[in-house]
């Protein structure tokens, strides 16, 4: 049953529902289950909208499928990737049937403090069921992911699909993504010149900051990912790994000339990648056609954005101790939970160097020595089923 906080509605040429929770109005498109736009309003009264919407989104869409149609926001992938070799006789599309497929709309619950929001999908090549819950919390700029699958059996490769703005010309965007274990540009040929798309990143190349990525073009030796926008006319990828740990691992992206940070928290134990797309108008087929300009901040269990195949079969990160897929069981549902929010920043607050975790908070210090405190309960991503 719909309630007066949500709505059947549309957006920016799709279907779904609009949900006004507290502080925070969200839309999720009925096909893909994709959240965008976001408007966080912030203590001050300034709003906020960090997610991306491909330009296509207000064209003539009859022509495309699956995740590429509505792209845009926040994506729950399953397989996540690529997913172009069947495996067992699966073939699943990109980022799966959830990306592409019809959701429905589940509840609407108001608890206390708490608005919680529930989708369902069923997919068909795995037989599962997926149930989305969004969950706000009054006085909070921060949106609640836990999405659980039940029924259904294997290993899979899945997480989230972020996909955030990037500056316009003349601004600057800084992104952090803390301390990992093990950094690598894609293995393979990300961006093919053949197809029309173009990479500057180095093939399979190891590195230890995002700061200095290695390049592939002749003369220039890397590239700094921790400040944006990224060099014109390149799409790329990137992964870092984190090994589990107590507290959340998390990334920020800083718009100083937009007064905000973005943030997302996960737990490294279930979900150890993040996995960076960067796309400067670096692909020139349709619908990209050179125009998009955007981020994603892609938390998973994979192997890169390589898909089914090579994340369920024996490879390099599994040897260096990081899981590329996680164990479904057909009696035993499995939640993957994920933390994404906003919080306004002082002036000239730069690069985030570090976080730390308090009481249902979280202290990001930058560069400089100044801090942002965020109201969060951070302990929702630490209690997810492995």
């Amino acid at each position: 049953m719909m309630t007066d906080f949500v709505r059947k509605s549309s957006s920016h040429n799709a279907d779904g529902w609009l949900v006004n929770a507290p502080g925070i109005e969200y839309f999720v498109t009925e096909e893909g289950g994709q959240i965008a736009p976001v408007v966080f309003r912030l203590p001050d009264g300034k709003a906020v909208e960090p997610y991306h919407l491909t330009p296509w989104q207000d064209e003539d869409k009859s022509g495309l499928s699956g995740a590429l149609k509505n792209l845009r926001g926040e994506i729950f992938c399953m397989p996540f990737g690529g997913n172009a070799d069947p495996v067992n006789g699966e073939k699943h599309p990109a980022h799966g049937e959830c990306s592409g497929g019809k959701w429905e709309f589940v509840s609407a619950e108001e608890t206390g403090d708490a608005v919680a929001v529930k989708f369902r999908f069923h997919s068909h090549i795995r037989e599962s069921e997926l149930e989305k819950c969004v969950i706000v919390n009054r006085g909070e700029s921060v949106l609640y992911f836990r999405h659980t699958i039940s029924g259904s059996h294997g290993t899979m490769p899945l997480g989230h699909h972020p996909i955030i703005k990037m500056p316009e010309e003349g601004k600057k965007m800084y992104l952090s993504v803390g301390e990992f274990a093990y950094g690598s540009t894609c293995p393979g040929v990300f961006s093919d010149p053949k197809k029309e798309a173009y990479q500057i990143l180095a093939r399979g190349a190891e590195f230890r900051s995002i700061e200095a990525v290695p390049a592939l073009v002749r003369d220039v030796e890397s590239i700094d990912y921790s400040e944006f926008p990224s060099p014109y006319g390149f799409c790329d990828l990137f992964s870092v790994f984190k090994k589990p740990s107590e507290h959340p691992a998390w990334v920020t992206a800083v718009y100083p000339e937009e007064g905000y940070l973005w943030f997302a928290l996960k737990d490294a134990a279930q979900l150890p990648s993040t996995t960076v797309w960067i796309s400067n108008s670096g692909r020139f087929f349709a619908p990209w056609s050179g125009r998009t300009r955007c981020i994603g901040v892609e938390d998973t269990c994979s192997y890169f954005a390589d898909g089914l195949k090579h994340s369920v079969e024996h490879n390099k990160l599994n040897d260096l101790g990081f899981p590329t897929a996680i164990e479904l069981h057909p009696d035993k549902p499995t939640e993957i939970r994920h933390i994404q929010g906003v919080a306004e920043i002082p002036a000239d607050f730069g690069k985030v160097a570090d976080a730390q975790f308090g009481d249902r908070s979280v202290t990001f210090r930058d560069i400089h020595g100044k801090t942002v405190t965020v109201k969060v309960d951070h302990s929702f991503v630490m209690g997810g089923s492995k």
